[in-house]
C-alpha cells in the first residue's frame, strides 16, 4: 500500500508528524467530540446526514450514496480549497483524516486529498476507534498524588507552578473550562461535554510517563458538567493528598482576587444555585452582602459552607493527607524533593 493510500491504527494516526488532522463528520457530530486539534471538514450538514441516513432505513444503500454524491458534488472545490489553505498555513504537505467509522466519509476525503496531491492517512476504525483508545487509557494505573486544601488555597496555582517547573501535572478544571464549584462557570465560558473532556484529558496522560507521579488538583466527581473519568476518579481517590495549609485571611485574598471584580448579577445567580445546600435565610444573607458591595464579607460566610462541605467529604474518602504550608509546598518544589514528604 503507497503512503498515499495508507490506512493506519490509532497509535499511528496520532503522530503529530503527519500532518492536520481532517474530521469530516458532521458539526453536531464534532461538537459532542473530537479529536484534539483537529479541523472540522464535514461532507454533510447534521440535515443533509440525517436525510441520508432516513434514506438508507427505507430505500437501501444505493439510494443512499445517490443522495450523498449529489449533495457531496457542489462542495468539493470549497473542500479542497479549505484543504489546501490549512496544509500552507500549517506548512505541511500531507494530512490525516477520519469519519465516525472510517468508511465511506473518510474514504471519499482522501481521494479528494490525493486528487490535489496530497499524501494521505486514513484511520482504520474511525473516531470511533480513537474513543476505544481514549477509554482503555483511563483503566491504566497512573501514579497521582492530588493537591488538596480548603476553599481559597490556591490549588489551582500550584497545579500551574509544578507545570512550570517540569512536574507532570494536569490542570483538570482548564480541560473543563469550569473552576470547580457554583461560581466555576465564568460568564460567556462554554464547558466542553464531557466526551470531549475525557478526549482532552487522555491527549493530557499520553504525554506522560505513568511510572513519574502526575500532580491533580482534589476535586468532586462533576467538574461543572463535565464527568471525571470513574476509572480515573478512583484512582485520585485512593491517591496521596498533600493537603494545603492556608489561613482564612489569605484564602479570602485569593478568593477576592479571583472573583472580585465580576459581574454583581452573575455573583448572585451563583449564590441562588446554593440555595438547598445553604438555605434561604444564608443565601440571602450572602446575596445583602454582595449587593452592598461587601464582596469580603459574602466570601467569609460562604467560607464557612465550603469549609463545612470538605470536612464531610474528608470524612467519607478517608485518604492519606500529609498538611503541608505553601512555603514547605514551595521548598519542596524548588528542591525537587516532593515525593520524599
Amino acid at each position: 500500500m503507497s503512503a498515499s493510500t495508507q490506512v493506519v491504527d490509532c497509535d499511528h494516526f496520532l503522530n503529530k508528524a503527519l500532518g492536520p488532522i481532517f474530521d469530516v463528520r458532521s458539526p453536531c457530530e464534532y461538537a459532542s467530540g473530537h479529536i484534539p486539534g483537529s479541523h472540522s471538514l464535514p461532507l454533510f450538514t447534521d440535515e443533509e446526514r440525517a436525510v441520508i441516513g432516513t434514506l438508507y432505513k427505507q430505500r437501501g444503500h444505493d439510494i443512499a450514496v445517490q443522495m450523498g454524491l449529489q449533495l457531496v458534488g457542489p462542495k468539493l472545490g470549497d473542500m479542497a480549497k479549505a484543504i489546501r489553505d490549512t496544509l500552507r498555513h500549517s506548512h505541511e504537505t500531507t494530512c490525516r483524516v477520519t469519519c465516525f467509522r472510517g468508511g465511506m466519509r473518510s474514504r471519499s476525503v482522501q481521494w479528494l486529498c490525493e486528487f490535489i496531491g496530497c499524501p494521505t492517512v486514513r484511520l482504520d476504525g474511525g473516531y470511533k476507534a480513537f474513543r476505544h483508545h481514549v477509554l482503555d487509557t483511563f483503566s491504566r494505573d497512573f501514579r497521582f498524588i492530588v493537591i488538596g486544601g480548603p476553599t481559597g488555597s490556591g490549588k489551582t496555582s500550584w497545579i500551574k507552578v509544578l507545570k512550570e517547573k517540569g512536574f507532570q501535572a494536569i490542570d483538570l478544571e482548564e480541560l473543563a473550562n469550569h473552576r470547580g464549584s457554583a461560581f466555576g462557570l465564568l460568564p460567556g465560558v462554554v464547558q466542553p461535554r464531557t466526551e470531549h473532556f475525557e478526549n482532552l484529558l487522555a491527549e493530557k496522560l499520553w504525554m506522560m510517563d505513568p511510572q513519574v507521579p502526575i500532580f491533580v488538583e482534589d476535586e468532586s466527581l462533576r467538574i461543572g458538567s463535565c464527568v471525571i473519568p470513574q476509572g480515573i476518579y478512583e484512582n485520585m481517590d485512593r491517591s496521596r493528598v498533600l493537603w494545603l495549609q492556608v489561613g482564612i485571611e489569605d484564602r479570602l485574598a485569593h478568593i477576592l482576587a479571583s472573583y472580585g471584580d465580576l459581574p454583581e448579577e452573575w455573583l448572585v445567580a451563583c449564590t441562588k444555585k446554593l440555595d438547598k445546600r445553604l438555605g434561604g435565610q444564608r443565601v440571602q444573607s450572602v446575596v445583602s452582602e454582595i449587593e452592598q458591595g461587601r464582596r469580603g464579607e459574602a466570601a467569609r460566610l460562604l467560607l464557612e459552607y465550603y469549609d463545612q462541605a470538605y470536612l464531610h467529604s474528608r470524612s467519607r474518602h478517608p485518604r492519606e493527607h500529609l498538611s503541608i504550608t505553601c512555603d514547605e509546598l514551595s521548598a519542596a518544589i524548588e528542591n525537587r524533593s516532593l515525593e520524599t514528604l
